[in-house]
């Protein structure tokens, strides 16, 4: 089953598990039954653009000649390992800390 990711706030760049969000919260005090807001993130498709783990988001095409990290999932050629997908906050979730 896949993961579902959250936003902590509109405007942030990366987004994680709601546990990760949660455990932060409690990390920087927040209680049990105090609630906070994230934002649900929506995977969306952009053409020509990409996201790298590791350089994060760029042009498609700039992998393998141009990229010192680049190293093939299949370990000849094709798509880099560091792949991943691109995200945009979408809906206001409330969430209640357990």
């Amino acid at each position: 089953m896949k993961t579902k990711l959250f936003f902590k706030k509109i405007d942030s760049e990366k987004c994680y598990p709601i546990r990760h969000i949660i455990d932060c919260e409690k990390f920087w005090g927040a209680r049990k039954g105090d609630e906070i807001t994230v934002f649900e993130a929506k995977e969306i498709k952009v053409n020509d653009f990409m996201f790298c783990v590791i350089h994060g988001a760029g042009e498609k095409g700039h992998c393998g000649k141009f990229c010192k990290d680049y190293a093939p999932r299949n370990g000849k050629s094709g798509c880099c390992k560091f792949l991943g997908k691109l995200y945009e906050p979408g809906e206001k979730v409330t969430i209640i800390i357990d």
